[in-house]
């Protein structure tokens, strides 16, 4: 009876913790809201990972986090925060959408176009907003893919092959053997 009791006070102990950093993860998400209106970027972020210290598990604040995080430019720290989101709810198409435009802006755009992808697979409903975002990279990246092969001399480019040295322009060492 007496390790019921203790369990049971055990229990309730972990489940006031839990509570307490919820009430104080949700607090710094508000104060970081606030601040993020009032333009204060750094207060607002040091909010925000406030909150995630307080619960680890909070989307709201780490989805927030990313916000500030591309708001100031900071796009290789909110594609850790978004992957950080990712690895809680791996189906989360804001996130995954959040990264792609990430990867958009640094030029990554192969990446770009997976996480996009993602976040089609994962809610097939934004196809209409997805789809011509597809289309825009896959024009990019088409471009820029004509544009490294147009730089490349032509006598290296032989059906999509780096050009073999002939026998000639082999040294004795890299003769082929008979």
């Amino acid at each position: 009876m007496i390790l019921l009791a203790a369990l049971s006070v055990s229990i309730g102990a972990q489940a006031a913790q839990a509570a307490d950093a919820a009430t104080a993860a949700t607090t710094a998400i508000q104060q970081g809201n606030r601040q993020w209106e009032a333009g204060k970027l750094e207060q607002a972020q040091k909010s925000f990972e406030d909150a995630i210290k307080a619960d680890p598990k909070s989307i709201d604040a780490r989805m927030k986090l990313a916000g500030i995080q591309v708001t100031r430019l900071s796009y290789s720290g909110a594609i850790m925060t978004y992957r950080d989101v990712l690895a809680i709810d791996p189906n989360n198409a804001k996130a995954w959408m959040g990264m792609g435009m990430c990867y958009m802006h640094t030029g990554a755009r192969e990446m770009a176009r997976a996480s996009f992808e993602e976040a089609l697979r994962a809610e097939p409903a934004r196809k209409a907003q997805i789809d011509p975002i597809l289309a825009q990279l896959d024009e990019k990246i088409e471009a820029k893919r004509a544009q490294i092969q147009a730089m490349m001399p032509a006598d290296s480019i032989h059906k999509g092959k780096a050009a073999v040295p002939t026998t000639k322009s082999a040294t004795p060492s890299q003769s082929p053997k008979p």
